[in-house]
């Protein structure tokens, strides 16, 4: 029944949107032309284009899609806003009350309607349940509908983004539903430590499958087979996960499930946008990738809005740069460098969009274990800093993400499901190596080893320090139909984006990889492995000494450089300014090297691990925390993690309340089995948060001017979305909220009753007393059906749920025009039955099955409420006629 009704809502939605579009078209778009016709008002012709256009694409849009799956493919979706423009050239060729100038316009007017939705979202967010539940999702819901399955997990990162700064984001408003969690008391969120490297390939290794052995940095060297390895390249990464079994066979976190948008796949049966399975292997996974894109397009304005706002964040970031440049912000980056601006509009805007999608999508499938990874915050703050205003504005779009896949899992029936919110590592702050020093790490090696050398031979140094590490994701989304099954055409135009994209990282390796040079410097955030090309196996401190001799002291004097650390006869020791500490036996001579980086001694065991990393560096260099706790990146990024300083190791995790872990995490490998535990066991049923104030008359006028705090989960119980009704139910800081719209619905309806049955101040205050108690009948009915279906429950809580959605009663105001009055009424009975039905139902924590019978007893009770009104009014109203003939005589 709910599906139902939120289903023809959907449509009358979009009607209505479409109607309003087409107008504002023919008021603002030249060319885009209504032809009035002889007696029909303009605002039914309006009405008519709007139901064909609504119409064609409900029913022409999937089967165009379909049949042209492939074009959609190779044009990223693009051919679905072609579509559009499609539909409005139709509209053109068979109704005489529109004229279009041509085909240019309909995709203009298309266009305009896609900017109208952003608007409108803006001041309403009506997109929450309309576009973020594919058909592919519903249909798969009704598929499952009643399968007993094993729990599931949802597993939703935030990239980069550091325990306090996700905290200060709650706390500030910039991620709403975060704080909606945390304060509902059903989440904690927890800090923990990643170890080091503190970066996404490494650290996801840990989380999904509990190792992460040998990813040394974000790229390093394998000296045995001369070949670097990078996180951002398909091939690499997915030799890094057979690494990490030696032949064994894997088990990830994501056994049987999906991975969207990851580095790694953990294994995971489907694998959309996932670095290390980007080319699929099988006809069915190609099957599936399509289909995804195919469901993703069906939403007529979705695609457009994406692929609009886009282009408009890559515009802003033009703007925001210029206007850096213009006031001299520092530190500062050229942020106009290559694709930068596009790379940060597709990760902020279009991969997230479509992440949030395809979760959604899999969580109504009932897939086991779902990961993905929001990476437009990490981007953005590379590149402005992870405090700029543009990265905690991202930080907003991730939050409203990661409700629409909360609501997704709530009214889900195809399994039940625990929500893990996490990140993966944190971010530092900082000027850049090259920013404070004028030149490149590689090029301070390169004059250490000239001047050090006893060789006597002109020495080469090769750095990789390309800071696009995200560039990945993009390439990801681009290329994921260039595999060997794909036609020519699509092979060649991924290979060029991919080369595009990749081309100075792809030219520092190449150079690295040839064989004639002498020192590889490999950058990570402020970590770097370097490499001795003196020989296949690792050079020690000793071997360095006797080529470079003074090398490494002279190279820890440099105030860019916090520790070098480097193996010695007596295991990997730590060289400090002042002091060097061995790795293995814990001894220090003269000042711990590790101070700066706060708890030494974890730091000690951290480093210990990736020291004993077969592929790790002959040095490994880290830059010091300076006395502002910034660091300096060995890359250009003013944003960089990798190494250790500042928050770049302090991620977090947020989930259910439920779950106890005591321990304390110190690498990402312990997440995974955090992650375990969590998947088996069950999530609490949110209760009232008894020590907070939420009934006094001063906390009930704040909860009313909070509007940000409600108006959006008002917003969607228009559509009848499930969370949102729950979110009434439990949330007790809607109290005030609730009597606000209480208030206005009763007052609403009892202006209606005046002009109707009203004829002087006695009958006005009856009706207000007739209104009060039908209001109240209606309050002990619904409560009653409660306690017949499950027993006692707390009152309040109904209440609350029930003037909080009852806002259809003002609607009674449309009674007030003669037109219609008849059918507005029938309207407006039906929606108080449904929205009764649901508060009953969300409220009272009934079953699905008492859906039918609640609504049965509500739509006799209520009508005969109705009628009850109308029968007490003409009574009083009788008398008073009576008495007033009787005075007259």
């Amino acid at each position: 029944m709910r599906t139902f009704i939120r289903t023809v809502l959907h449509f009358f939605a979009n009607w209505f949107f479409n109607s309003l579009c087409i107008y504002s078209g023919s008021r603002f778009l030249p060319g885009f032309h209504l032809i009035p016709q002889d007696g029909i008002p303009i605002y039914l012709l309006v009405m008519e284009l709007g139901l064909l256009l609504t119409v064609m694409n409900t029913t022409l849009r999937p089967v165009l899609l379909m049949l042209l799956l492939p074009l959609n493919v190779l044009t990223v979706g693009l051919f679905s806003l072609a579509l559009n423009g499609v539909f409005i050239f139709l509209l053109d060729r068979f109704s005489e009350s529109l004229e279009v100038a041509g085909f240019g316009t309909g995709v203009a007017a298309m266009i305009l309607f896609a900017l109208m939705n952003i608007v409108l979202q803006m001041l309403i967010p009506l997109d929450d349940d309309i576009i973020y539940f594919s058909i592919l999702g519903q249909r798969n819901a009704a598929k499952n509908a009643g399968a007993k399955r094993s729990k599931g997990i949802v597993m939703l990162e935030i990239d980069g983004l550091s325990y306090p700064r996700m905290m200060k984001a709650a706390e500030s408003g910039h991620m709403p539903f975060l704080k909606d969690l945390l304060n509902s008391g059903s989440f904690r969120a927890h800090s923990y430590d990643c170890g080091i490297p503190s970066q996404t390939s490494s650290c996801q290794a840990g989380i999904m499958y509990g190792r992460n052995e040998n990813i040394c940095a974000f790229r390093w060297y394998d000296k045995k087979n001369h070949r670097v390895y990078s996180s951002s390249k398909p091939a690499d990464a997915a030799e890094m996960e057979k690494m990490l079994f030696n032949g064994e066979r894997p088990s990830g976190i994501l056994n049987n499930g999906m991975s969207v948008n990851n580095i790694i796949s953990g294994n995971a049966s489907e694998n959309v946008f996932t670095i290390s399975r980007l080319r699929p292997g099988s006809r069915e996974e190609i099957g599936r990738l399509n289909r995804d894109i195919y469901y993703f397009s069906l939403r007529p304005y979705l695609l457009t809005k994406s692929i609009i706002m886009t282009l408009l964040d890559a515009g802003r970031e033009v703007l925001l740069y210029g206007w850096d440049f213009l006031t001299g912000k520092a530190p500062r980056l050229n942020r106009l460098k290559g694709f930068y601006p596009f790379v940060r509009g597709a990760t902020n805007i279009l991969l997230r969009d479509i992440s949030a999608v395809m979760v959604a999508d899999a969580v109504a499938g009932g897939k086991e274990a779902i990961y993905t990874t929001f990476i437009g915050y990490d981007e953005i703050a590379h590149h402005s800093g992870p405090d700029s205003h543009e990265a905690i504005n991202a930080l907003g779009g991730i939050d409203r993400s990661i409700r629409k896949i909360y609501e997704a899992i709530q009214i889900t029936n195809a399994r039940s499901y625990e929500l893990v919110i996490l990140s993966d590592h944190g971010q530092s702050f900082g000027p850049t190596f090259k920013q404070r020093y004028g030149l490149s790490l590689g090029d301070f090696i390169q004059s250490l080893a000239v001047t050090k050398s006893v060789v006597g031979k002109k020495l080469r140094v090769v750095s990789v320090e390309d800071a696009d590490d995200n560039n990945a994701n993009v390439m990801a989304l681009l290329s994921t139909f260039g595999d060997e099954n794909s036609s020519d055409l699509v092979r060649q135009a991924t290979g060029n984006i991919e080369n595009a994209i990749s081309e100075n990282e792809q030219d520092a390796i190449e150079a690295a990889q040839s064989g004639d040079n002498d020192i590889l410097v490999l950058a990570s955030g402020n970590l770097v492995h370097a490499y001795f090309q003196d020989s296949d196996d690792r050079f020690s401190y000793e071997e360095i000494e006797a080529v470079y001799p003074g090398m490494i002291a002279e190279m820890v004097r440099h105030p860019g450089v916090g520790t070098v650390f480097v193996h010695t006869e007596s295991g990997p020791v730590a060289f400090g300014k002042e002091g060097t500490r061995n790795l293995y036996t814990g001894e220090i001579e003269g000042k711990d090297p590790l101070i700066m980086y706060e708890e030494p001694d974890l730091r000690a065991k951290q480093l210990r691990y990736l020291m004993d990393f077969p592929s790790g560096g002959d040095l490994v260099i880290i830059s010091p925390v300076y006395e502002d706790g910034s660091v300096a990146a060995y890359e250009e990024l003013i944003g960089s993690h990798g190494g250790l300083g500042g928050q770049q190791t302090n991620p977090f995790l947020m989930y259910s309340s439920a779950i106890t872990h005591e321990r304390k995490i110190s690498n990402s490998c312990e997440v995974f089995d955090v992650l375990k535990k969590i998947k088996n066991t069950p999530v609490p049923v949110l209760t009232e948060n008894k020590s907070e104030d939420t009934t006094s008359p001063g906390a009930l006028i704040r909860q009313i001017f909070n509007i940000r705090n409600w108006i959006f989960t008002l917003a969607r119980t228009i559509f009848f979305s499930p969370s949102a009704y729950r979110e009434a139910a439990e949330n007790a800081s809607f109290n005030g909220p609730a009597l606000f719209v209480g208030f206005l619905t009763f007052f609403s309806t009892w202006f209606v009753m005046n002009r109707y049955f009203a004829r002087d101040k006695t009958g006005i205050f009856v009706n207000f007393g007739v209104l009060a108690l039908i209001y109240g009948i209606e309050i002990l009915a619904s409560y009653l059906t409660v306690i017949i279906f499950r027993g006692r429950r707390k009152p309040w809580i109904l209440i609350r749920t029930m003037l909080f959605t009852g806002y259809f009663g003002i609607l009674w105001l449309f009674l007030l025009t003669e037109q219609a009055a008849h059918v507005w009424f029938l309207v407006i009975l039906l929606l108080r039955v449904v929205t009764f039905t649901s508060s009953v139902i969300t409220a009272g924590e009934l079953k699905r099955r008492h859906s039918i019978p609640v609504f049965i007893i509500l739509v006799i009770l209520i009508p005969l409420l109705t009628v009850a009104v109308l029968m007490i009014n003409n009574f009083i109203r009788f008398v008073s006629l009576e008495l007033e003939h009787r005075s007259l005589f």
